[in-house]
């Protein structure tokens, strides 16, 4: 009998993101009957460690932020030895690899940090596969480093993207391409999303616009708190609620404060489970100056919100303007004027709503999980 394939997953850490969240989808539903999964975290950190299924077999390189002191001098002495450690591991990485009970028959670099990782693997008879979730235009300000990526990125034998913009954008921009490439959207798993959903009940306060990711300037949250804002000073009571952490939290709060808008414009932080919120809520809002291919958008999708969201990246590829969703400009007003649509005109939002039914069935995971899994035989071959 032949052996599975072994795959061999690398990613940073398992915070919460779409990313992250794509990657359990792929541990979860590969077939086990044809491979055999381990995965590499450059660090041991993240509230998704947990979610890892318990027959993948995880190694880890260096703790991540919950196992550091919270001394300030042991913390930074921890942190040093972190970067020693990630380094020498760079550097020696067949010490690191001694410790996968089999060699890799395909290595998977999951994201943009473990393409150096896999691109040095000591593995030299493996498959190497690079996996961008991003639009490389937009996402350093450093061309140097964007064009050090792409040159990573020739060096696999397979790149997968995520949706057509992004490959699309390396051609128009970089003026190249990859020797073996392929536009794999993201899977979402519409019976586990709407179970999840139901696990534990939520109160929001309505009507409510939901939305969800980093805070970061990207997501621009800030046009959204001044388009909120606005409308409240018109009258029109709504409220808005904000999943996810990050950098721009205190610059947000502080603008919450200083418009007066505490009780109306919630940041509500990370949620492990996030679906019994979006249930909860009337509407998704999704405001960000880029994207590739956001699963959340999908997730809102398929639990059959009227959705707004920015016409960047690949989200055209998930929003047909109008029938499921509305696409705006990422600018304040186009914000404003969207949201006042949503809560003046509710004979329209529910025909929206109604375009989203169809979403389990245009977005089958099940296909997208055989799209992968063909191509992991095909480099094979």
């Amino acid at each position: 009998m032949n052996r599975k394939i072994h795959l061999v997953f690398h990613i940073r850490s398992m915070e919460i993101g779409g990313i992250q969240k794509v990657l359990l989808e792929y541990l979860a539903n590969l077939p086990r009957e044809e491979f055999e999964i381990s995965l590499i975290t450059s660090l041991y950190q993240g509230e998704l460690i947990n979610e890892i299924p318990k027959d993948i077999r995880t190694y880890f390189i260096g703790n991540g932020k919950e196992f550091l002191s919270k001394n300030k001098y042991i913390q930074k002495l921890q942190l040093v030895i972190r970067r020693i450690k990630l380094a020498f591991y760079q550097k020696f990485p067949n010490l690191l690899y001694r410790k996968l009970h089999r060699k890799p028959n395909i290595e998977i670099a999951f994201d943009i940090p473990t393409f150096q990782w896999v691109a040095n693997s000591p593995v030299k008879d493996s498959k190497k596969i690079s996996w961008l979730h991003n639009d490389l235009k937009n996402t350093h300000a450093n061309e140097n480093i964007t064009l050090h990526i792409i040159a990573l990125m020739k060096k696999f034998d397979a790149c997968i993207m995520v949706s057509d913009f992004a490959k699309n954008n390396i051609k128009k921009y970089y003026n190249t391409g990859f020797k073996s490439s392929f536009v794999v959207n993201n899977p979402a798993n519409t019976k586990d999303i709407q179970k999840k959903s139901n696990e534990f009940n939520t109160v929001l306060p309505h009507p409510c616009f939901i939305g969800a990711g980093r805070l970061i300037k990207s997501k621009a949250y800030d046009l959204l708190l001044a388009a909120h804002h606005r409308l409240i000073q018109e009258g029109h009571q709504h409220y808005i609620a904000i999943l996810g952490d990050g950098p721009e939290r205190n610059n947000l709060s502080e603008e919450i404060g200083r418009l007066g808008v505490e009780k109306t414009f919630l940041l509500l932080g990370n949620k492990t489970n996030p679906y019994p919120y979006f249930k909860e809520a009337d509407f998704f809002i999704h405001p960000s100056l880029r994207e590739s291919y956001p699963m959340v958008i999908l997730e809102n999708l398929l639990l059959n919100k009227p959705i707004i969201s920015t016409n960047v990246g690949g989200i055209p590829e998930i929003i047909d303007n109008g029938i499921n969703g509305v696409l705006i400009n990422p600018n304040e007003d186009e914000i404003y004027n969207a949201m006042k649509d949503f809560l003046t005109q509710p004979e329209w939002v529910n025909k929206i709503k109604e375009g989203t039914k169809n979403s389990s069935e245009r977005f089958n995971e099940n296909k997208i999980y055989q799209q992968v899994i063909d191509i992991f035989k095909s480099i094979l071959k």
